[in-house]
């Protein structure tokens, strides 16, 4: 069997030298010469090269095969990341008015699916990072949701336990469906934990996270291989009718890479704990064996002051908040991305440690329906007003594009606090 069907396909389609489709480069590499590695294979929908809408060749082959590696009953792909698949999987089980049980750390993404569902959310805030089995299925009790909806790991790194939800999702007929677009490296580590291996009925992978694709790969796991076709039509209608070959080429290539073994998950998972080892006073002990999630206050420094010298040499974190610094390794670190990682944090002599004031979020206060409130006629006025008004957009600070204030919402004075501390300065409000 062909281990990468699609790009190989493409690879013979890109010998093409006349070209009177899309996109406009056409192929020829002078078009735009910094990019003249991949124009070539930057192509569209012509004969030969299957349709992402409808795959029946080349790229419903490569589905099936990344399918058989995450051991799931169907797995689809995406080009517009996490974000359609998250849209998709929730239009696929909720119907409107249909309650789910949704923890607040959720996406931005699946706040507005919800919204255009109609579904109604039950917000769970949970006591420690990650929801626990226990407080799912006491609102499971309580309500008569049907649908559990979980992000794990979260953008810190902090993991679920899924195997415990699901038992109790089990006790309640409920559906589960995770998040787990940072997730896509976990089916292939020494211990597998993805999440459809655990029990998810349902989940997403944004593979350009931890996988070595181009931006905007992602994958829908559906555990239920007879949903598939239902799930491709919802993906194609929260999707770009011109996607792109590249990033879809790309999921193919590691599709490939990953059946062939080539990609070395335990050396990244021994180097990322060495790095925890050696700075555990102040790096979280987070689940996720791929996050460095740094606490610089412990050692009594601010993110500012680490980030700053982190990008003086050269290393770029993937997320910078008033307590944490998120580095996200992959199979592409090199054993010099870490020992220069090692070398830098090393300069740090600790100090007493830092006192940070905690924001947190209250339950809201539900003024209206998410969907009247996204529907409604609204206004934009500014942050430091608002408060007492009710929110008619989803307001987010990005990343991690975790939910401050959800429309329908009263903004309330420590919103606005937490929102313009996040540089957010107007929002948009109910009229």
């Amino acid at each position: 069997m062909n281990d990468t069907p699609f790009f190989q396909k493409i690879e013979r389609l890109s010998q093409s030298k006349t070209r009177f489709h899309v996109p406009g480069h056409k192929g020829n590499i002078t078009a735009i010469p910094k990019f003249a590695a991949i124009l070539p294979y930057d192509i569209t929908e012509i004969e030969g090269a299957d349709n992402l809408q409808n795959p029946t060749a080349e790229l419903a082959q490569s589905q099936e095969n990344m399918a058989k590696l995450y051991q799931s009953g169907a797995t689809l792909y995406s080009a517009n990341g996490s974000t359609s698949c998250i849209e998709a999987m929730l239009n696929l089980f909720l119907c409107p008015k249909d309650k789910i049980i949704i923890a607040r750390n959720c996406h931005i993404s699946a706040v507005r699916a919800m919204g255009f569902i109609g579904a109604e959310p039950i917000w769970l805030y949970p006591q420690k990072a990650q929801p626990q089995a226990l407080e799912i299925e006491k609102l499971l009790w309580d309500t008569d949701a049907k649908t559990v909806y979980i992000t794990s790991p979260d953008y810190y790194g902090n993991m679920a336990d899924i195997s415990s939800i699901r038992r109790a999702c089990d006790r309640h007929n409920a559906i589960l469906l995770v998040d787990n677009a940072h997730g896509a490296h976990l089916k292939f580590l020494p211990q597998d934990i993805h999440p459809l291996t655990l029990g998810a009925d349902a989940c997403t992978d944004s593979a350009h996270k931890t996988l070595p694709c181009l931006t905007g790969a992602a994958m829908l796991h559906l555990k239920n291989a007879a949903l598939a076709k239902r799930a491709r039509q919802l993906l194609n209608r929260y999707s770009s009718t011109s996607p792109s070959y590249l990033i879809l080429a790309s999921l193919d290539s590691v599709c490939g890479g990953l059946k062939n073994g080539i990609f070395n998950f335990a050396h990244i998972t021994e180097q990322v704990s060495r790095i925890r080892e050696e700075f555990c006073d102040w790096i979280l002990p987070v689940d996720d064996p791929f996050k460095i999630t740094l606490c610089p206050e412990k050692i009594g420094y601010t993110t500012t002051e680490i980030n700053k010298e982190l990008v003086y040499d050269g290393i770029y974190p993937e997320f910078v908040s008033d307590r944490y610094i998120v580095l996200m390794a992959s199979t592409s670190n090199t054993n010099i991305d870490f020992s220069l990682l090692s070398k830098i944090l090393k300069g740090f002599t600790p100090k007493a440690p830092l006192v940070t004031e905690l924001e947190k979020l209250s339950p809201p206060t539900i003024m209206c329906n998410l969907r009247e409130a996204m529907f409604a006629p609204s206004i934009e006025v500014n942050t430091c007003v608002a408060a007492g008004r009710i929110a008619a957009t989803v307001q987010t600070p990005c990343p991690p594009g975790i939910p401050v204030v959800v429309p329908g919402e009263k903004i309330t004075p420590n919103i606005v606090r937490m929102l313009m501390k996040s540089g957010i300065l107007t929002v948009d409000v109910v009229k």
